[in-house]
């Protein structure tokens, strides 16, 4: 590009000093008499070939010095300023091979000996780096096989639902359409609203009684596993709430119960079924957590009276702090009123919460709504009823005929259990000593209102592929291989890789197979396109994709769309047209080259897991050197992308 720019600007020089002679030529031809006119027309005429052969050797000798200086000083000098940011940023073994005059070489030269130095002192402090966190990393071991030992799954998350830390057992709950993985989304396996609930009960548990505790709660996974989940907070040295923790138990073993309780009851659905088991709390904690529910959620002071001994129930907690407040709101919508009381009592085995009213139209006002839908998500209605809520919690809801302070009441009946105290554990605390263990970056993120444009490049989440194809024609070609490694937090994540066979349906050509060295026999036994597809979407959710010459493999995708139904709608990057941008003086920017460069060794070129590695190492090295061009964002790097010559290609 830049040479391209030298010689527009050389013919441009030549062209303006032509234009200027030819100007002071025709202001001399002015000022001549008509016989000096004629004389020198003659004498231009009798020699025009010495003069169209002086014009020739003009041209030369302005050409032989423009190459001069672009091939003996611009282009080297430009080289070694993209390859010293490169020695700088990324690469420090990296050495400049130049060619160039004296001056050029010998700049070259002492860089090369910085350089050296460089990296002599950066391997020192290195080794005495890794010197100091040799126990560090024997600790982090011995945790690591600890939490790979442990017989119940076990994952942390930072507040926006990003898994920080999983072991083996945790990806029991994994689903067909969710992976379990760093930097994924737990939300996407387990209702938000479920584990916002469970901590927000925590929260009220640890406020009261200065203690650090758990909340129970139950799902069935797509492969019918009852799991017990414990959420707990984890909380910093500051005590602020910086994430949870989840404890899974596999429960299936009482699946079986959970079926026929399910047979036996007219009205429940799946979404009920997740919850079907109860958990034991006291009257003080439920009634605490309606209280708080009411007045952030629909603005209602509830006031509560209770008895002087504390009392427990065993409830379903999210479903049944929902019901109370679909009373609550009915309650509103008939009264008018923002503020209501409620009594709590002990009736002989029965735990009695009296909601006082006005009037029985009010209470009566309940009841007839107690078919009508609760629960919803996502603005959808889920067809669980007031009565389906009440029953399930083994509950009774009635209109009494007696008056208190003469004013009638609705009464809930629930049965009480005589345990002492609710499940409890300690909730994880991570200071700082046991921060140096593990380096949580994710918990510190939170981009929940910020735009996907305007993360930072080392802040987002990639996947990185690439395709094999049996040829290189976009309209008739197919591929045969996909590959896909992730990104996040900044690191390449190994074993987080996705790497699948096609058959294609079509054979594969001697000149395809000759690269990649996939024959017809290797893939006729494997899934088609469409079922590859929906697994790498699935793989691939919620990242930037991002290749070398993408341009070439999102078009084999789109050219999918229509017979697959699948379609990448993921931002996406290139790391050949990032590479051209870092390295405008370099005119190859094929993976082979810009690996050399970035000091990157290719294992399993041309195969797709391979070269997708390749590609993410790369793309590491390459976002120092964007920095220092000023792309920060993953909007400076679409835009600056769309300027590059690579952008125009069309496959």
């Amino acid at each position: 590009m830049k040479r391209n720019k030298f010689l527009w600007f050389t013919l441009l020089s030549v062209a303006v000093i032509f234009v200027f002679f030819l100007l002071i030529s025709l202001l001399f031809w002015n000022k001549l008499n008509l016989d000096e006119q004629r004389f020198l027309f003659k004498i231009i005429k009798e020699n025009g070939g010495y003069l169209f052969i002086c014009f020739l050797l003009f041209c030369g000798a302005v050409g032989f010095i423009a190459d001069a200086l672009l091939n003996n000083f611009f282009i080297p000098l430009n080289k070694i300023t993209d390859e010293t940011a490169l020695i700088i940023s990324s690469n420090p073994s990296h050495r400049i091979k130049t060619e160039g005059g004296k001056s050029i070489l010998n700049l070259a030269r002492f860089i090369n000996e910085m350089a050296a130095e460089h990296e002599k002192l950066k391997t020192d402090i290195s080794q005495e780096i890794k010197a100091s966190k040799a126990a560090v990393e024997n600790e982090k071991n011995i945790l690591a096989s600890f939490m790979e030992q442990l017989p119940y799954g076990a994952l942390a998350c930072n507040t926006e639902g990003q898994i920080i830390l999983f072991n083996k057992e945790a990806k029991i709950i994994e689903s067909k359409s969710h992976f379990i993985g760093i930097g994924r989304s737990i939300f996407g396996i387990m209702d938000k609203e479920l584990i916002e609930h469970a901590l927000y009960e925590v929260n009220l548990w640890q406020n009261k009684d200065n203690i650090a505790a758990s909340s129970s709660f139950f799902m069935v996974t797509d492969s019918e596993m009852l799991i017990k989940v414990q959420a707990s907070p984890i909380i910093d040295n500051h005590k602020g709430y910086i994430g949870f923790i989840l404890f899974l138990y596999d429960m299936t073993a009482e699946i079986t119960l959970v079926k026929e309780a399910m047979e036996s009851e007219a009205g429940y659905l799946g979404y009920m079924k997740k919850r079907m088991p109860l958990i034991t709390v006291s009257d003080r904690d439920i009634m605490s957590t309606f209280r708080k529910r009411a007045k952030e959620q629909l603005n209602l002071r509830i006031t509560t009276e209770f008895s002087q001994k504390s009392n427990w129930i065993k409830v379903e907690s999210y479903s049944f702090i929902l019901a109370l407040l679909f009373i609550a709101i009915k309650f509103r919508e008939k009264t008018g009123l923002t503020f209501f009381h409620c009594k709590i009592a002990r009736e002989k085995n029965m735990l009695a919460i009296l909601f006082i009213l006005q009037d029985d139209e009010t209470a009566k006002t309940v009841i007839s709504n107690l078919n009508q839908p609760v629960l919803t998500a996502d603005n959808k209605k889920i067809l669980i009823t007031l009565s389906e809520i009440i029953n399930y919690n083994e509950g009774l809801l009635t209109i009494d005929s007696s008056c208190i302070l003469n004013r009638t009441y609705l009464k809930l009946l629930m049965p009480i259990v005589e345990i002492g105290e609710p499940e409890t554990i300690k909730s994880v605390d991570i200071t700082n000593e046991k921060q140096e263990f593990y380096n949580f970056d994710l918990l510190a993120r939170h981009f929940k209102h910020q735009q996907l444009n305007d993360y930072l490049l080392k802040d987002l989440a990639y996947t990185v592929f690439d395709t094999e194809t049996t040829g290189l024609n976009t309209q008739i070609d197919e591929i045969i291989s996909i590959a896909a490694v992730r990104i996040v937090n900044n690191k390449p994540l190994y074993k987080e890789k996705f790497d699948e066979l096609i058959n294609p349906g079509i054979p594969i050509s001697w000149e395809a197979e000759k690269i990649h060295g996939i024959n017809l026999s290797m893939v006729e036994d494997k899934p088609n396109i469409k079922k590859i597809l929906d697994s790498f979407y699935i793989f691939a959710e919620d990242t930037v994709l991002l290749a070398h010459n993408a341009g070439f493999d999102m078009k084999m995708l789109q050219m999918k769309e229509k017979n697959t139904g699948v379609k990448f709608d993921n931002p996406v990057l290139d790391t050949m047209i990032l590479a051209s941008i870092v390295y405008p003086a370099h005119q190859r920017h094929n993976l082979k080259s810009i690996a050399e460069l970035a000091g990157v060794k290719i294992k399993g070129r041309h195969t797709a897991l391979g070269d997708a590695l390749a590609a993410a190492e790369i793309f590491l090295k390459l976002i120092p050197l964007l920095e220092k061009r000023n792309i920060f964002t993953l909007k400076d790097a679409i835009e600056v992308s769309k300027k590059t010559l690579y952008s125009k290609l069309k496959y």
